[in-house]
């Protein structure tokens, strides 16, 4: 069963959550979405700035046709956190 994970990031009217942990695992997606929940539709850099704002999750890079019109980067990242 996955939990969501308060990432301090505004509620969207998509179904979904910034992060979530399921078993030993964190999941997270992170677009360019500002505070208050509008999506930066300016270039690559001023979107990556937005997408390294704070809270900062580990995360990886891809580029992509997104779901979110004029947005130009989506970050994804999985972790584990067992500790062996």
């Amino acid at each position: 069963m996955h939990r969501p994970v308060d990432t301090r990031l505004p509620r969207t009217a998509a179904p979904i959550e910034w992060a979530t942990i399921g078993d030993d695992t964190l999941y997270t997606e992170q677009i360019p979405i500002r505070p208050d929940g509008t999506i930066e539709d300016g270039d690559i850099a001023a979107q990556t700035k937005t997408v390294f704002s704070p809270p900062y999750p580990n995360r990886s890079t891809i580029g992509a046709d997104l779901m979110v019109k004029g947005a130009k980067i989506d970050i994804v990242a999985h972790a584990t956190l067992r500790k062996d």
